[in-house]
């Protein structure tokens, strides 16, 4: 037992290190540069646009702009316009906005009013309403309802701004923050909240489809993930404070050593031997030596 618990401990740690070390020196070797979004130009040319128009068109900092944006063609109305603008764009709508008359020039900031819009469209009921018995106040949300002849006037009536605002906005935005590290943050958040939620069956069998999916990345692409992990982890680790370092990593251990210890004789001597087996093709694929035949 304590042969089989230190060959996998040592697989661990020396699949740990050829994996960072092909990792890395894949990283170097097929660097490439994250993905740029031209956002602030699509935002800039569709205020020029709303100018041109007499309209207000406000853009979500989260849309992803792929290509720089071309001079777009001013058509005989906003909407036109302003769907021609998105056609070629993904994970993008638009929507036409009206404010209460005394919030419409309050200037809302565009990932907030985005925000709103992408909440409201993505409900999925057909009403709501929302009663706070402390205030006697109450918030009423319906879709669908149609468009007919004289609905500015009964938007003026209601208090509303007719003046629409034009709204284009990601369908897929992560929240209020709108930057990439808010929904990575966000997404760990719910990560988080899920895996306490679940039991140690449900738990292992998530995790075994990740690992089918992340076999089924190609190896360049393994490589460059698995090295944006490895060195965001380490500036991670560095930057902690030394006794929290301490107790995370000396916590990590025990539960490891604790799980391994507790894993059938034969699963342990599977995974050893199926862990030196992946370790010893890394060293083969980066010119090393063989180093022996894994245990049987």
């Amino acid at each position: 037992m304590m042969r089989n618990l230190l060959s996998g401990a040592v697989a661990v740690v020396m699949m740990g290190a050829l994996v960072g070390g092909a990792s890395a020196q894949a990283q170097r070797n097929t660097a490439r540069k994250a993905p740029q979004s031209f956002t602030a130009d699509f935002a800039a040319m569709a205020q020029k646009v709303g100018q041109a128009m007499n309209v207000r068109i406000v853009v979500d900092p989260t849309v992803f702009v792929a290509t720089p944006p071309k001079e777009p063609q001013i058509l005989d109305t906003p909407e036109a316009t302003v769907a021609a603008m998105v056609s070629g764009l993904k994970d993008v709508a638009w929507r036409k906005v009206y404010l209460m008359q005394s919030e419409s020039t309050s200037g809302l900031r565009p990932e907030r009013l985005a925000a709103m819009v992408r909440a409201l469209d993505m409900l999925e009921t057909g009403g709501l309403v929302l009663e706070n018995p402390a205030t006697r106040r109450a918030i009423s949300v319906q879709k669908n309802l149609p468009v007919l002849p004289g609905f500015g006037d009964e938007l003026r009536q209601r208090q509303f701004d007719p003046n629409a605002v034009y709204v284009i906005y990601s369908t897929v935005g992560g929240g209020l923050g709108g930057t990439i590290e808010d929904k990575f943050l966000d997404l760990q958040r719910q990560q988080l909240e899920l895996m306490m939620q679940m039991d140690p069956d449900a738990l292992a069998e998530t995790f075994a489809k990740g690992m089918q999916m992340w076999s089924s990345l190609d190896p360049q692409t393994q490589s460059r993930l698995f090295g944006n992990m490895m060195r965001a982890g380490t500036q991670m680790f560095m930057n902690m404070d030394p006794g929290v370092r301490a107790n995370l990593i000396g916590g990590m251990m025990r539960s490891g050593m604790e799980m391994w210890a507790n894993m059938p004789p034969d699963q342990r001597a599977r995974i050893t031997q199926e862990m030196m087996q992946m370790g010893q093709q890394i060293m083969g694929q980066m010119g090393g030596a063989g180093g022996g035949r894994p245990p049987r």
